[in-house]
């Protein structure tokens, strides 16, 4: 058996794929935003919160849209219902490295858009090291 066929049809197949024009942006999937970050904490800083209680505060770009809420996630887990509202109230968070992530869904609960990873370690006291008494 001959083995030009096969060959010539591998070219002209290569040959047209190189000639093919480059898919537009309007025949990619998109979700319309170009971020969804976590502003505070920044990534990689500490934070000292000694009750286990702060905020989160995110942003998005281009503004959020009708019918898309925020969702953030500590450590893969959500945090509380999705909401419109681009600052978040945590409380009772262990001491320790953590990771949030913020995702745009739907009024489905349907993934949108999700950013990047933004670690940050929470300092607190260690109960293994008591606090100094206070004078009166």
């Amino acid at each position: 058996m001959n083995a030009k066929p096969s060959i010539v049809g591998a070219v002209v197949l290569a040959a047209a794929l190189l000639m093919a024009p480059p898919l537009a942006d309007s025949d990619q999937p998109t979700s319309g935003y170009s971020s969804a970050r976590i502003i505070s904490p920044p990534d990689g800083d500490g934070l000292r919160a000694n009750s286990g209680n702060f905020e989160v505060r995110a942003q998005v770009e281009p503004d959020l849209r009708q019918g898309h809420h925020l969702r953030l996630l500590l450590d893969g887990d959500p945090q509380g219902a999705a909401q419109a509202s681009s600052t978040f109230r945590l409380t009772g968070i262990e001491r320790g490295e953590h990771q949030l992530r913020l995702q745009i869904v739907d009024d489905d609960g349907g993934l949108v858009f999700e950013g990047e990873p933004s670690t940050f370690h929470l300092l607190r006291h260690s109960r293994l090291h008591p606090q100094p008494a206070t004078n009166p």
